[in-house]
């Protein structure tokens, strides 16, 4: 089958604004707490302040090869499996329509689709990655005006 042949993106080759979003829609910041548990300092009782310091060091340690990113790449290509399968199947050009026409009202299938895409090595990924940014920051700020 072709998804299972195809070459993946280890989480420390994936793109910094997907990855963030990959690890915001797909870990409350307490599960990724616990994932860092000995490395984040509860230096403050904010949880506002413990949530962001946990997302920046989270994304830090996704930057190499550590068994923290391991277990992280593990989690979220088991989770989010039948995004890969989905997207592996489809050509480049059905991929980008598909971006195109994705509903962000389901938050659901935000990392999964994320994830699928940023870590896939085929050429022209980027252009498609760059379309999907753009749409959701659109989306993103017409909810907040």
């Amino acid at each position: 089958m072709k998804s299972q042949l195809m070459e993946r993106k280890r989480i420390w080759e994936v793109d910094c604004r997907s990855l963030e979003i990959v690890i915001t829609a797909s870990f409350e910041w307490r599960e990724l707490f616990d994932v860092l548990r000995g490395t984040v300092r509860s230096c403050s009782s904010n949880e506002n302040v413990l949530e962001t310091r946990t997302y920046a060091l989270v994304h830090q340690c996704c930057h190499s090869d550590n068994p923290a990113s391991r277990n992280l790449e593990f989690l979220l290509n088991f989770r989010h499996q039948r995004f890969i399968e989905a997207v592996s199947q489809m050509d480049p050009p059905e991929i980008l329509q598909w971006v195109l026409s994705y509903s962000f009202g389901k938050k659901l299938g935000l990392g999964g689709v994320m994830w699928a895409l940023g870590s896939d090595t085929r050429e022209g990924f980027d252009c498609i990655l760059r379309h999907f940014h753009q749409r959701l920051q659109i989306h993103a700020i017409r909810k907040l005006l």
